[in-house]
């Protein structure tokens, strides 16, 4: 019921359920929409909170661009994702 108002509505389901959306180019780039926390930094590892779980992301060379309190743009080479519940 909730989710045909919502649809009806034409309220994206990434911003009623609050969910985090994460989107790839290539092994790049990344760019992470409504996330709540940093957890760990550094070149070859981020740990990003989201409201479902952890979201990993392990490489070389990784930059956060530029971050604000609703998404974030990463950068370098991304070898690995993984996303902890």
């Amino acid at each position: 019921m909730v989710s045909q108002m919502l649809s009806s509505m034409q309220i994206p389901a990434d911003l009623a359920y609050q969910e985090s959306v994460i989107t790839f180019f290539g092994q790049r780039e990344v760019y992470i929409e409504n996330y709540r926390r940093i957890l760990e930094y550094d070149h070859g590892r981020l740990r990003v909170l989201t409201r479902n779980g952890v979201l990993s992301l392990e490489g070389r060379c990784l930059q956060i661009r530029y971050y604000s309190n609703e998404e974030m743009k990463v950068t370098g080479d991304i070898q690995k994702i993984i996303f902890d519940p």
